[in-house]
């Protein structure tokens, strides 16, 4: 068995327990998405003030730098709620808390905002899931399936990524 494998066992069995599982080869920031989702800063996780605040950059990092416009963030975030003035000022709430988390961690760079248009800079975080599809040996035999566990929008999420590779666990 390789050490890259038995790393990644040890890795999804942690998981399975709510412990933290360290990141291999750290590296500045770091996104964990396969299980429930994490992001560390110098392999230390970053604490969030609100929980959807951390669901909208987890819903960031899922979309691999592609635009994210406000209404999709609503639907996301406020499933099945009218998108009307209150809960418009409760989506900039959820922003302001998730931008003001990135600069009290020193890694605001990460996020871009463009005419009301928010995204992520893939290329200044190591993920999981990106290393996944781009083919990495060590993110395919860590991959058991869980992806971003706790948010309802992850499934359908985890088909785009999964459409993309072949040969994964299930």
């Amino acid at each position: 068995i390789s050490q890259e494998t038995l790393a990644a066992e040890i890795d999804h069995a942690l998981s399975l327990y709510g412990h933290s599982v360290p990141v291999t080869n750290p590296a500045h920031i770091a996104a964990r998405t396969f299980g429930d989702f994490e992001i560390f800063v110098d392999n230390k996780p970053v604490k969030f003030a609100r929980s959807r605040s951390k669901e909208l950059l987890a819903f960031l990092v899922s979309r691999r730098g592609g635009q994210v416009s406000r209404n999709e963030l609503h639907n996301v975030l406020y499933s099945g709620r009218e998108c009307d003035r209150p809960m418009q000022k409760q989506l900039d709430v959820m922003i302001r808390s998730m931008r003001d988390t990135l600069v009290e961690y020193g890694i605001s760079d990460i996020l871009t905002m463009n005419r009301g248009l928010l995204s992520i800079r893939p290329e200044l975080i190591d993920c999981d899931m990106y290393r996944l599809t781009d083919g990495d040996p060590v993110a395919v035999n860590s991959y058991r399936g869980e992806y971003m566990t706790g948010y309802s929008w992850a499934d359908n999420e985890k088909y785009h990524f999964i459409g993309s590779t072949s040969d994964l666990p299930s």
